[in-house]
């Protein structure tokens, strides 16, 4: 719907599909506008990326390429959650989650006392996010502290290698292994990842590439 009928500002496509996307997935009403949130905040980035020319000069291949789908989610992609599905106790050390199952109550996690000093600040959004099988929470306040952020294209960051350059499939030895197939480094595959977009984004800073938070 929101690629189909550009409808990418929140308020005109939540009046579009909140009340479908409630009743054909059984969501109450947080977890519909979250959804709808999702959606905006998904397209907000790709049109941020287009300007920063991450996919390209305007009418290059890879950019049309790239304008001619719709932004598609990954089963396992981050989940964004606020305050009234997802409730913190720091006492207990416990989580109370919503799902589409139910809410789920008394989930214990563990984090730093860094992360406990910080979480008792925290307002706004969680982000539940799997990585290797296993579930984290993490509290969002880059744009509480005023922090600019840089959006990156995530692309070939699993095959690029961090050292070289080099980018090919097999680099990617398994999930947790990247060997280069040119200059024959070694590397864990998030830490070479990690380093890629810490280059891209680097990158965009100097280009001036930078969304930044408005000064109240």
């Amino acid at each position: 719907m929101a690629f189909a009928k550009d409808l990418k500002r929140r308020n005109v496509l939540q009046e579009a599909v909140y009340h479908r996307i409630k009743a054909d997935f059984d969501l109450g009403a947080q977890a519909a506008v979250r959804t709808v949130k999702k959606v905006c905040d998904a397209y907000a980035t790709f049109k941020a990326n287009l300007r920063a020319g991450n996919y390209g000069l305007e009418g290059s291949k890879r950019r049309i390429k790239a304008e001619s789908k719709p932004v598609r989610f990954r089963e396992t992609s981050a989940q964004p959650f606020d305050d009234r599905m997802l409730t913190w106790n720091l006492d207990t050390k416990m989580v109370s989650v919503w799902t589409v199952a139910g809410r789920l109550k008394g989930i214990p996690f563990v984090c730093s006392p860094e992360a406990m000093r910080l979480l008792a600040q925290r307002k706004g959004e969680s982000d539940l996010v799997m990585r290797d099988g296993m579930f984290f929470l993490i509290a969002t306040k880059a744009k509480r502290a005023g922090v600019a952020v840089v959006h990156v294209d995530s692309s070939n960051t699993s095959r690029q290698c961090s050292e070289c350059w080099h980018t090919h499939r097999t680099n990617r030895v398994t999930q947790a292994r990247f060997v280069c197939r040119s200059c024959g480094i070694v590397l864990h595959a998030d830490h070479n990842g990690s380093r890629n977009i810490a280059h891209r984004a680097d990158a965009a800073w100097q280009r001036g590439a930078v969304n930044r938070p408005r000064t109240p």
